[in-house]
């Protein structure tokens, strides 16, 4: 569980990066004649929301003659924190002119991160990028963005409870990412210092890592020797992982110095009741009694037992007195864990409640509007925490229009919880007064963007649908395309993206776009907790696997078809959720048009 935290909280803050880096690379690739200009404040603009952010750098390639081009040669524009220092981006290797960090994003697809070359001089704290490339409407590259970060940055998230001393971050091949030991970053893998110190216990520790497990291995430590416990699990969203080694004396010190103390006692009684029974046997009975009968009933459960009218000073007495303080400080120590279990159960409590009020914000009666024939609408929600930041939602705004939303907020827990609550709110009071989902993601961006400390923001997919026509105009800010089901049950993405996240930036342009359903036809919205589920082994879900499972259950019902594939997705992860899964279906029925 020390892994899992702490490796969770460093995928979070990755993951705000690499959603960032994402949604500016979609902004770039609609709007290909951006200026340089306005790249470089977009990329500010991210520097700042990101938090770790250090750098920024956009690589532009120049587009062929039928395609509108920002630039007509290939072109690195940097973009440092600070503009009077270095961007420590421009120090990557190229080949053939390009920086290596594009041709990788590239082949990823989604995104990549990947640990940046070690400036010239003594060692430092690795640092590594995040990069997302895209291409333009032939298929051909067009650009790709990166923004760097300090891992020594990321290390100071975890707080001071652990120690440098004991951490260190590590890639899908056992390169050291961090470590208190400068010499180990960029240069040496887990597997050359098993092979170094011939260690093979260090190598199957590496291999564990490297595939991506969590859990806990005993070993004895390179300088000391003494066994230490190491825990380890992987970063959620890239292939590293993080491991904390514990001394063994940390692990057993409370139980060791019980037994310790318990021995003392034990055996200082003992010689203390064997002397006095053999000297003086008739004084010693009585007080011996009382101590035996305050054992006893501490045995039982019953810490406010004493020894009583016991005022000698010899050894009996002394027992008896440091009886009575050892019983006083597991009272103590008794009613001090009872108040904290109060408090947790106090905490998860309000959870609970928090959870039952987050639902009650989301409708929650199905089937859904059984008086409209013309169509059949279901949806499910399974948060990873106890409250979640994805939400759905489906009203009428006029008589015959029916509106659907699917956002996911970043985050999760109390906070995603609350700005979740908030952006649905905006959301629905700004629907009636506007004409289009567009203009309503307009001004609700410019909302949620003020006082946005937290620097928190939504992917939302906004649709109107006209249950009479069966068109659905829709706005895309930044959400996983839905997956459209025709009649012969074939499914795949549509729509696209028509502006970016909401609450980060200001002044964003949105625009409509319309999918049709025909009679039988069905839409399935989602967010990426589904197409982003990993199992044990790293493997996403993806949205190639998702397709085929809705085609499977496309002639279900849309409550069956809902319900399977959330299970199906809970199977896939083992059980073991990170994230919050939310899908809604909406199905026009065979006879839409005689119902309408």
């Amino acid at each position: 569980r020390i892994a899992d935290v702490y490796s969770d909280r460093l995928g979070a803050e990755l993951d705000v990066i690499a959603v960032l880096a994402r949604s500016m690379a979609i902004h770039l690739q609609r709007h290909p004649t951006t200026s340089e200009d306005e790249i470089k404040e977009l990329v500010l603009s991210c520097v700042a929301a990101g938090g770790l952010v250090e750098n920024g750098a956009v690589f532009l390639l120049p587009a062929g003659t039928e395609t509108a081009s920002r630039v007509t040669e290939e072109t690195l524009l940097l973009v440092p924190q600070d503009m009077t220092e270095e961007n420590a981006l421009s120090r990557w290797p190229q080949v053939a002119g390009r920086p290596v960090w594009l041709d990788a994003a590239l082949a990823a697809q989604q995104g990549v991160w990947l640990a940046a070359s070690r400036p010239e001089g003594p060692p430092t704290p690795a640092r590594v990028i995040h990069a997302v490339a895209w291409r333009d409407e032939r298929g051909d590259p067009a650009g790709g963005v990166a923004f760097e970060i300090d891992m020594a940055d990321l290390r100071l998230k975890l707080g001071t409870l652990i120690t440098d001393t004991d951490l260190g971050i590590l890639d899908g091949q056992g390169n050291y990412l961090f470590h208190p030991d400068p010499e180990r970053v960029g240069t040496l893998s887990v597997f050359k210092l098993a092979a170094r110190e011939g260690r093979p216990d260090i190598a199957e520790l590496g291999r564990r890592v490297t595939a991506g497990e969590s859990g806990m291995m005993r070993l004895p430590n390179l300088t000391s020797g003494r066994y230490v416990w190491s825990v380890y699990a992987p970063i959620p969203g890239t292939d590293w992982s993080f491991a904390y080694a514990m001394p063994e004396s940390r692990v057993l010190a409370f139980p060791n110095s019980q037994l310790w103390v318990g021995s003392i006692i034990t055996g200082v009684g003992l010689l203390l009741i064997s002397g006095i029974i053999y000297m003086v046997a008739s004084r010693a009975t009585a007080p011996l009694h009382r101590l035996a009968v305050a054992v006893d009933r501490v045995s039982r459960g019953d810490l406010d037992a004493r020894v009583e009218d016991v005022h000698t000073h010899d050894e009996i007495g002394d027992l008896a007195r440091a009886f009575n303080i050892m019983v006083g400080d597991l009272r103590r120590y008794m009613d001090t864990h009872a108040r904290e279990m109060a408090a947790r159960e106090a905490v998860e409590s309000e959870l609970r409640v928090a959870r039952r009020i987050q639902n009650s914000l989301l409708p929650g009666n199905f089937p859904a509007y059984p008086e409209r024939p013309e169509f059949q609408l279901h949806a499910v929600n399974m948060p990873a925490s106890q409250v979640a930041g994805d939400f759905f939602d489906f009203f009428f705004r006029d008589e015959r229009t029916l509106v659907v939303i699917m956002a996911d907020v970043s985050g999760k827990g109390i906070p995603a919880a609350l700005f979740m609550a908030v952006a649905r709110t905006v959301i629905r009071n700004l629907t009636g007064h506007c004409d289009g989902p567009a203009a309503t993601l307009r001004q609700a961006n410019e909302i949620l963007r003020e006082d946005n400390v937290g620097s928190m923001f939504v992917t939302i997919f906004l649709g109107w649908y006209d249950t009479v026509s069966g068109r659905l105009r829709y706005a895309n800010a930044g959400h996983p395309l839905p997956c459209h089901v025709n009649v012969d049950g074939h499914a795949a993405s549509a729509g696209e993206v028509t502006g970016p996240i909401l609450g980060i930036l200001a002044d964003q342009d949105y625009t409509d776009g319309e999918i049709s359903l025909e009679p039988g036809e069905s839409l399935v919205l989602y967010t990426d907790g589904l197409s982003e589920a990993r199992d044990r082994a790293g493997e996403f879900f993806g949205n190639e696997r998702l397709a085929r499972l809705i085609e499977s259950l496309a002639g279900e019902p849309v409550d069956r078809l809902c319900e399977s594939v959330a299970q199906a997705v809970g199977r896939f992860q083992d059980r073991e959720q990170r994230d919050d899964i939310t899908l809604l279906a909406l199905r026009r029925s065979l006879r839409a048009t005689q119902a309408a």
